[in-house]
């Protein structure tokens, strides 16, 4: 997605989703298709909905969410 060093997955913001039915095994086979795990390809899919660049979110370390230069957001 960016050049961007990914936090620990321990340190990254968790949010549980509930799925209409089916749509968890289109997306499986969206993000098996397109070569990416479910998790990349729904940040993809959340970007372009948002109408931000690919990569534009920003990283977040220990809640502390950082630009794409590094720089805290806080």
């Amino acid at each position: 997605m960016s050049n961007q060093s990914p936090a620990p997955a321990s340190a990254k913001e968790q949010f549980i989703l509930r799925f209409p039915c089916g749509m968890r095994d289109q997306l499986k086979n969206l993000a098996a298709t397109n070569r990416r795990s479910m998790n990349a390809e729904l940040l993809l899919l959340i970007e372009m909905g948002m109408g931000l660049s690919v990569g534009a979110l920003p990283v977040c370390a220990g809640g502390q969410a950082f630009n794409e230069e590094g720089q805290s957001m806080a």
